[in-house]
């Protein structure tokens, strides 16, 4: 079975979208993935996401956690994930999806 990626690029949305998009991908029936967060340097409420995030890659290996330390903006952003991936195929989903 071919590795699918899926890259959810994030920039403050920790509270509002972020959770319900990582839930999203890891409930899907496909088993070989692997998951790329890239977050763009939030600057609202980082700190509770990358604990909550990194407590996730703890119980689900196929989490990857990617930050910048600058904001360099949406291509920015997703240009960092696409540049980790590894899976044959790839989906983004955007982290309002």
């Amino acid at each position: 079975m071919d590795l699918v990626t899926i890259i959810i690029p994030t920039y403050n949305r920790f509270d509002t979208f972020l959770k319900k998009a990582i839930a999203s991908a890891t409930e899907q029936t496909h088993e070989n993935l692997e998951i790329i967060i890239t977050d763009d340097n939030s600057t609202l409420n980082r700190q509770q996401q990358d604990i909550y995030i990194t407590n996730l890659i703890i119980k689900d290996k196929r989490l990857k956690y990617i930050t910048s330390d600058t904001n360099t903006g949406f291509v920015g952003n997703l240009n960092r994930g696409l540049s980790n991936v590894t899976g044959k195929y790839v989906s983004i989903l955007f982290d309002d999806d």
